[in-house]
């Protein structure tokens, strides 16, 4: 089951208060929902509601404490309404609801419905919920954690500093073991086509071309006894050659997006970022919107912004404006 939000209900939300926002027919597709709004209107609140709701209903092992959210735990809730996408419409939305004061009512979800929610793996053909929150960052220096270790639910909606921390090594392996097989091609048939070479990369290549046209993934090189994730950067009048631990705040950003949607296959998945405008210029914030979209066609995308240039690209029933 693949779920789909088709609205969000909150009252007695701490920093939020009530809210009830239904979400348009387009960004129940493919199309962003902008959440816009003065400093302090709730932005940020509202994704991490909707993460809170999730997680008291069907959770990656999160436990949200009532206290924090709610300014009377015995009379506030937070409401989600979902749809299944792909499936006839004659059977009704599903509700996953959090009213700490009625506990009955989370229990009372839906047994599919729950199982999505709760469930977790990083196959494209699954639907999780990644958190895409607003002091994220790729860390390129040495890995801080195994290169063993694999992105769990429970990382995918925090805020932890690692959390991006898999995307170097997931590069680096992908990478090595790609030159290997061509190498060992090679060495067997003497002739490798671009057809026939199984390259584990090839998803974070295309996804990369779609949020940029200044950067391009190149490969993996040796570079004395470590290994280099090389980029082509584009220029005036050609592409220069860059690694990884050199690219601009910006790009590497660009770089985290893309490893990251494709590394944990959320292609039908539920993306909640937070202010995507960090460290980019407007023209590449659209580029980088646009990209998204595609490449989360068959999942759903909600952003939190002040952008201008974003909120110009989007269609007016695509934003809603917190007060």
């Amino acid at each position: 089951m693949i779920p789909k939000l088709i609205a969000i209900r909150a009252e007695g939300v701490r920093g939020l208060g009530q809210i009830d926002i239904t979400l348009p027919a387009a960004a129940r597709t493919a199309d962003p929902l902008v959440l816009t709004g003065p400093c302090a209107s709730g932005k940020t609140r509202v994704l991490e509601a909707i993460i809170a709701a999730k997680e008291a209903c069907g959770g990656y092992g999160v436990h949200p404490s009532p206290t924090d959210w709610f300014t009377n735990p015995d009379a506030g809730s937070i409401e989600l309404t979902w749809e299944r996408a792909g499936e006839a419409t004659s059977r009704g939305p599903l509700t996953s609801r959090w009213e700490p004061g009625a506990p009955k009512s989370s229990q009372s979800t839906d047994g599919a419905l729950k199982l999505a929610l709760r469930s977790f793996d990083t196959s494209p053909a699954s639907w999780k919920l990644e958190y895409l929150h607003a002091t994220r960052h790729l860390d390129v220096g040495p890995a801080a954690s195994s290169p063993d270790d694999q992105p769990t639910g429970y990382t995918r909606i925090g805020h932890g500093s690692d959390k991006y921390g898999f995307v170097r090594p997931h590069l680096e392996r992908s990478g090595l073991a790609a030159g290997i097989a061509t190498a060992t091609t090679l060495e067997e048939r003497g002739l490798v086509l671009s057809t026939q070479a199984d390259d584990p990369l090839g998803g974070f290549a295309k996804v990369l071309a779609l949020l940029t046209d200044k950067l391009r993934w190149t490969g993996v090189r040796m570079r004395g006894d470590r290994p280099a994730c090389m980029f082509a950067r584009k220029t005036r009048t050609s592409h220069d050659s860059i690694e990884l631990r050199e690219l601009s705040h910006a790009e590497r950003m660009i770089v985290l997006y893309a490893a990251t949607i494709d590394a944990l296959g959320l292609a039908r998945s539920l993306v909640l970022l937070d202010t995507p405008e960090l460290c980019l210029h407007p023209e590449d914030q659209i580029r980088l919107i646009e990209g998204l979209r595609v490449a989360v066609a068959e999942g759903q995308l909600i952003v939190a912004t002040t952008s201008p240039a974003i909120l110009r690209s989007v269609a007016s029933c695509q934003v809603v404006v917190l007060r």
